[in-house]
Formats: structure tokens, C-alpha cells, sequence
């Protein structure tokens, strides 16, 4: 009896096993500097001008957001891999952003409304009236 309980308890541990994993890999891959290619807010593109000015650095557990005005924000954030689309969340003064991201070799795209907005479902969700979508490519040194 005590083997069934060590091979239940064995295999409960697999999945938990294979997410913390899972973000482990996404999250070292996102580490580093990564430039903006595209910008849209409310499905309209942002003047180039303006998105290449953003950039974003992963560094350890913070997102560090270089905006155009110069000013710079460092947010805690957590990624939940194994969801369908992936899961950012950042946290903005004490509340919490919630997003999408697709990771494709040196190529990140990421959706997210605004603070209080749901999760959104997909890229284009049409429920998130603000929905923004960024794809940046990896800066290469």
C-alpha cells in the first residue's frame, strides 16, 4: 500500500515539476535587452518614432520599462508558461498587470490591457477595449 502512495505522490510532483521547469526556461530566455519592433494601442500602429524609443530589459524577477519620456520603471513580474496563450503579470504601484506573451527564438510578442483590465484571451482580443501589443526583437551586443 505504502509503494501506491510513494508512485501517486511521484507522479503529483511531475506536473509541478515540469511547470517550475517550464518557467525556468522562459524566464532565462527572456532575460536581457529587448527593442521594440511594433507598437499598437487599441489596434492603432504608434508612430514608429515613439516605439523605437521604448525599450525593455528582463533582469532577474524585474522588467525594467525605458519609456520614450526617458523615465525608467523597474516592476516585479511572474510568468505562468504553462496557460495557453503564456502568462506575464507585472506589478504597477502595488497592483497587477495582466498579460500574454509569446517567446519565439529572439522574437517577443506581448499583449496586456490596462491595470484592472481582465487577462486577455489572445493578441486581438476584442474584449479589452486598450489592448496593447508590442513585439520587440532580442538586442544583440
Amino acid at each position: 500500500m505504502r509503494a501506491k502512495w510513494l508512485l501517486i505522490g511521484l507522479l503529483a510532483f511531475v506536473p509541478v515539476a515540469f511547470v517550475a521547469a517550464s518557467e525556468k526556461g522562459d524566464k532565462a530566455k527572456l532575460q536581457g535587452v529587448w527593442e521594440v519592433v511594433s507598437l499598437e494601442v487599441g489596434g492603432q500602429a504608434v508612430g514608429e518614432d515613439q516605439a523605437k524609443a521604448m525599450r525593455i530589459e528582463f533582469k532577474d524577477d524585474e522588467l525594467i520599462v525605458q519609456r520614450p519620456d526617458g523615465e525608467r520603471l523597474e516592476l516585479p513580474y511572474t510568468i505562468d508558461p504553462s496557460k495557453n496563450p503564456k502568462h506575464i503579470t507585472v506589478e504597477i504601484n502595488g497592483e497587477k498587470g495582466l498579460g500574454i506573451y509569446e517567446l519565439k527564438g529572439d522574437t517577443l510578442k506581448l499583449a496586456h490591457g490596462e491595470v484592472g483590465d481582465p487577462r486577455p484571451k489572445n493578441f486581438d482580443d476584442p474584449n479589452i477595449a486598450n489592448l496593447t501589443v508590442v513585439t520587440f526583437k532580442r538586442r544583440k551586443n
